[in-house]
């Protein structure tokens, strides 16, 4: 059987400068962060292995990449967790409540239907 690989089916592609922001702050949690540095550094190492540096279409400098779900999710948390160091980052209430109440009102909508 011939190998088979899967292409991650988030796909972005950043300026050369935001690729540069995102990777050095990955190296900073790899560096400074015992609880999340090792999967800051595995995803550190993925971009620079795998990314395709390119130029936009206006010959701009530029930086494509592909993440899967469980990759992509870890990036937000690792990008949260670095902007909760220096910020403080209290929720004005809690979120996950009036996401279940709106998801409430949704389903009996539907219902109504």
């Amino acid at each position: 059987m011939a190998f088979q690989t899967k292409r991650p089916p988030i796909q972005m592609e950043l300026s050369k400068n935001t690729f540069n922001k995102l990777v050095e702050l990955l190296n900073y949690n790899a560096l400074n962060n015992s609880q999340i540095g090792t999967e800051a550094n595995t995803l550190k190492e993925k971009l620079l292995k795998y990314s395709i540096p390119k130029e936009d279409e206006n010959g701009k400098e530029c930086v494509k990449f592909g993440f899967f779900p469980k990759e992509a999710s870890e990036n937000i948390f690792q990008m949260l967790n670095f902007i909760e160091e220096r910020i403080p980052i209290t929720p004005a209430c809690d979120y996950y409540k009036v996401l279940l109440k709106i998801r409430e009102e949704r389903q009996k909508q539907k219902e109504d239907n």
